[in-house]
């Protein structure tokens, strides 16, 4: 939900900002077209760093089986200890 909310806000973004560029120096519509394709290049940045983000935690050992292996090594150690 944060990326399409990331996503949107950032093309809307750059699409407000352009026509208030526009506006004040009456250049329309270059500067909506160039703002609005930084929205566009922002939002593609942000699937970029989610893509990244989604791609470490899948690769990322599963947490129980980190807690089993903590178990299983504390376990030994006791043996070990006896």
């Amino acid at each position: 939900m944060a990326l399409s909310i990331e996503m949107a806000g950032s093309i809307v973004l750059g699409w407000y900002l352009g026509k208030l560029f526009d506006e004040h120096f009456v250049t329309s519509p270059w500067g909506m077209l160039f703002f609005l394709l930084a929205g566009i290049l922002a939002a593609g940045k942000a699937v970029l760093r989610f893509y990244r983000q989604a791609k470490k935690v899948m690769h990322d050992k599963d947490p129980n089986a980190q807690l089993d292996e903590a178990m299983h090594a504390a376990r030994a150690d006791r043996e070990r200890a006896s």
